[in-house]
């Protein structure tokens, strides 16, 4: 109908205006996968509640502040009912992160995110956890946005939870077998972490002021090597670097975004 493709026309406009803007990383995962502790690894601080119950409960887009803080900086909600949160994370300055609620809740509810931020996205985060990947409500949401054709890079979290390398290479063949089949690609990422691990690591080293050697620090401590979380950190920052493949990926996945939705656009006017 015309209201759609309104719509449609709107996101492709919007789209395209985004292409200059930080890369858009959103981050998706079932309640209780570990999701907001290994947004925190990322971020370095504990800046999101972590706990039992739910405490991502509508779409956070989590943006670079200049002022040096322990905690989220401030947090507003503009016209459109956007939810941002501004810290002083650095990795912010290169890229937004979209933090949503547990995959399980979105299905039912949460069309914005399914709607707005997934065609918008440069690359999806998909947080698993180790005792119980694709659960159900998981392989729901990765068939919803198949659509899109989105890069989709799975996190395995709680690694710490498998007593052996056998054990660990059983779930990974599991889950790649699984997303070849649910995004109809052979491609498929996944990085073993333990962000609770990762984040332990950095917290205790967060008050070493000699940022130039920081990653040197943490490489000399075992922890932070066995939660292989500088696998998937090194990999997402790769993204931001033109010189790399990834970084060149990086601008392929940025010009597919408004791409992908045109082609949706003619699709459904056809």
């Amino acid at each position: 109908d015309t209201l759609s493709q309104m719509e449609e026309a709107e996101l492709l406009v919007d789209a395209a205006s985004r292409l200059s803007e930080p890369f858009l990383l959103v981050i998706v995962g079932e309640f209780n996968s570990g999701k907001s502790t290994f947004i925190n690894a990322l971020l370095g601080r504990k800046y999101l509640q972590e706990g039992v119950v739910p405490t991502t409960n509508e779409i956070t887009l989590l943006s670079y502040s200049e002022v040096d803080s322990e905690s989220i900086e401030r947090c507003e909600r503009h016209p459109d009912g956007q939810f941002t949160c501004y810290l002083s994370a650095p990795i912010l300055k290169e890229m937004n992160l979209v933090d949503t609620p547990g995959t399980n809740v979105i299905l039912q509810r949460q069309q914005r995110l399914t709607e707005e931020y997934v065609p918008r996205a440069d690359l999806i985060l998909f947080v698993l956890s180790s005792d119980r990947p694709l659960t159900e409500s998981e392989v729901g949401f990765l068939q919803y946005v198949q659509q899109w054709k989105k890069k989709v890079v799975f996190v395995l979290n709680k690694l710490d939870l498998y007593r052996n390398s056998d054990e660990l290479e059983e779930a990974t063949a599991f889950i790649k077998e699984n997303a070849r089949k649910l995004l109809n690609t052979e491609d498929v990422t996944l990085f073993p972490v333990s962000s609770r691990s990762a984040l332990e690591v950095k917290l205790s080293y967060s008050n070493n002021n000699d940022r130039e050697h920081h990653g040197e620090v943490l490489l000399s401590d075992p922890r932070w090597r066995s939660s292989k979380f500088y696998d998937l950190e090194h990999y997402l920052l790769s993204f931001l670097d033109g010189s790399t493949d990834n970084g060149k990926e990086r601008v392929r996945l940025k010009l597919e975004t408004p791409i992908g939705i045109l082609f949706l656009v003619q699709t459904a006017m056809l």
